[in-house]
């Protein structure tokens, strides 16, 4: 993943698939629950996750390959909503 000072391009960083490295290395689960194994999106009242890239690329990655996706969010997050 790109961390400031890195010299790869967006372009670069997708094509190594970090993401999709880490997506293969769980066995194939089950849509009807996590048995401990799932992605978690994590809301929070600082960040917007829909407007970070890598959130939006990885949890996009995720669904595509089958991988039960949670959301949980922070006390902030709810009463600010």
């Amino acid at each position: 993943m790109y961390q400031p000072g890195d010299c790869f391009a967006i372009q670069e960083q997708v094509a190594l698939d970090p993401f999709g490295q880490v997506l293969s290395t769980i066995p194939q689960m089950s849509q009807s629950g996590c048995d401990g194994r799932c992605m978690v999106v994590i809301h929070t009242s600082t960040s917007e996750v829909y407007e970070r890239l890598w959130c939006v690329f990885e949890i996009g990655k995720a669904s595509l390959d089958g991988v039960p996706i949670k959301a949980a969010c922070s006390y902030a997050y709810i009463v600010a909503q």
